[in-house]
């Protein structure tokens, strides 16, 4: 049976998980994308690359800017915040994208996305 309107806009289809970040001293949480984050992270790729070959350059801190959030679900950050999140350490920065990126299905390959 197909989903109603009503169903659709009542459902609750954002999934947090919470990050240990013991370098800063507590947890983030990550969610998953809104349709408007994902479309935010696909023209924030376009506007970060700059050869065309390999990652853009502050791939990492354009993730954590769109996935970041507080338990609620609120963004903690924006795209003016990608220049303060890349001089962030590696480590704390990797383990996040890392969580955002397996949360949201951007490390699945389109033969994977086919095949579900």
């Amino acid at each position: 049976m197909a989903l109603t309107k009503s169903e659709i806009e009542s459902s609750s289809d954002v999934k947090i998980e919470t990050i240990s970040v013991p370098e800063w001293g507590g947890h983030v949480c990550v969610r998953t994308f809104t349709s408007d984050d994902g479309d935010e992270y696909e023209s924030g790729i376009v506007n970060l690359q700059k050869t065309g070959e390999g990652l853009p350059k502050k791939i990492r801190a354009l993730i954590v800017s769109i996935a970041s959030c507080d338990e609620s679900g609120n963004r903690l950050f924006s795209s003016d915040d990608i220049d303060m999140l890349a001089s962030r350490a590696f480590g704390p920065m990797k383990r996040i994208s890392d969580a955002a990126i397996k949360l949201n299905g951007l490390d699945a390959s389109e033969d994977d996305i086919e095949k579900k």
